[in-house]
């Protein structure tokens, strides 16, 4: 009997389980210890590479106390554990004892099918909840909490840094009301000129906020009103902001370079405030680092100037 089945054995008194000897099955709901997370590894052979990235992100949620049971197991195959060493040594990190579903197999013949089936991501769990254009807004609250949380984004959109765990979603997306209505928006605008619809819907979103009418489900927004423009094209003159950004992405689109998510916000809120100004332009700069500015709010001079 090796280290694992001896702490598994070591909790059976104290728990529920399930036996068949025909199937060569045991499960078992156990809580173990970082103490005995260390033993169960110890007493491995072989298993797959660490990902000590995915081990950090399960580690900051146990610590948390956000780790939940939830149906997800901890296998063993005559002795070898098959599934769950990142959540050990997440336990380890984070120094706290976790409640989890223990499953012990005959045979480690298992080890191949594990996982081989689609993970639940978080347009899955928005979608579970009923919400619409679920990857789409899962991908654009993605980007706009990285940029709200560290003021920066990368030139794809955050990558890794920006990923969002299922269980925090929801708890999140409650702090942005109405992305959908900005994803909603971001979707018709990239039918006319195919610009990335998960950064425009964020910028929407940005200058919605800037205005304080994120709540507002028409198209009747100075955001609106200016991405308008600059998509459809409509009653431009020399030297206006959204022409020169209609122009800058038309550009980057005919040469089939698709312009980085951080371009866009930059380029969309020095656009945004000049056009709120009444300011002209001839040319927009973007400075090559990742840091997003702010979008100015609208004054009641500006709201005046673009609502007559």
């Amino acid at each position: 009997m090796n280290i694992a089945q001896q702490t598994m054995n070591s909790q059976m008194p104290e728990s529920r389980y399930l036996y068949d000897s025909e199937l060569g099955l045991y499960i078992d709901v156990q809580t173990i210890t970082p103490q005995e997370a260390k033993e169960i590894l110890a007493g491995q052979i072989k298993n797959r590479n660490v990902s000590m990235v995915v081990a950090q992100r399960y580690a900051k949620q146990m610590k948390a106390l956000k780790w939940k049971l939830n149906g997800e197991t901890i296998t063993f195959g005559s002795g070898m554990l098959i599934d769950g060493q990142h959540r050990l040594h997440a336990c380890i990190k984070a120094d706290v004892p976790i409640k989890i579903i223990c499953v012990v197999l005959d045979n480690n013949e298992a080890f191949n099918t594990i996982d081989s089936g689609k993970r639940r991501n978080v347009a899955d769990v928005f979608s579970i909840n009923g919400l619409k254009r679920t990857s789409a807004v899962a991908a654009s609250l993605a980007v706009i909490v990285k940029v709200d949380t560290t003021g920066e984004i990368s030139a794809a959109g955050g990558g890794r840094s920006s990923r969002i765990e299922n269980h925090e979603c929801e708890e999140l997306l409650l702090n942005y009301p109405n992305l959908d209505t900005s994803v909603k928006q971001a979707q018709k605008w990239y039918k006319l000129l195919k610009i990335k619809a998960t950064a425009t819907s964020c910028l929407n979103y940005m200058l919605r906020r800037a205005e304080g009418r994120v709540e507002d489900d028409e198209s009747t927004t100075l955001a609106d009103k200016f991405l308008n423009q600059v998509f459809y094209g409509e009653n431009l003159t020399k030297g206006s902001p959204c022409l020169i950004l209609r122009n800058a992405f038309i550009k980057h689109v005919t040469f089939n370079a698709q312009p980085e998510t951080r371009y866009i916000l930059k380029a969309g809120i020095f656009c945004w405030n000049n056009w709120l100004k009444g300011k002209e332009m001839d040319r927009i700069y973007v400075a090559s680092d990742n840091i997003i500015p702010k979008p100015d709010t609208p004054t009641i001079n500006d709201q005046v100037r673009h609502e007559s």
